[in-house]
């Protein structure tokens, strides 16, 4: 019965230590991807902006664009220090103050 015991905490415990070891993986897939991402539109941005003559909503559009991307910035560095439920505890936030900053660009 021992035995069995002992067999059934190892199996948990390598369960438990795979778990962890694919929501790492997870985790830095996403941050890269994330980052990856960002970091090209904020360049399309900034290349956007060095064209001759754009127009002036469009050079506010574009402002708006790399602002929301530079807040983006923000999350993603969480996903790494954070983990997954530190990020889910903290995205609510960080996605409505997004959403506000882009609401407030899109007002006359």
């Amino acid at each position: 019965m021992e035995r069995l015991v002992r067999e059934v905490r190892s199996a948990l415990h390598r369960r438990r230590r795979e778990q962890t070891a694919a929501r790492r993986a997870v985790i830095e897939q996403i941050r890269y991807e994330m980052r990856e991402t960002l970091t090209a539109l904020l360049l399309s941005c900034e290349l956007a902006m060095s064209v001759p003559d754009v127009p002036v909503p469009a050079v506010e559009r574009i402002r708006s664009i790399g602002s929301l991307a530079r807040t983006a910035v923000a999350p993603a560095e969480l996903i790494s220090s954070a983990g997954v439920e530190g990020l889910r505890r903290r995205w609510s936030t960080s996605s409505a103050r997004i959403f506000d900053s882009s609401q407030e660009s899109q007002r006359p």
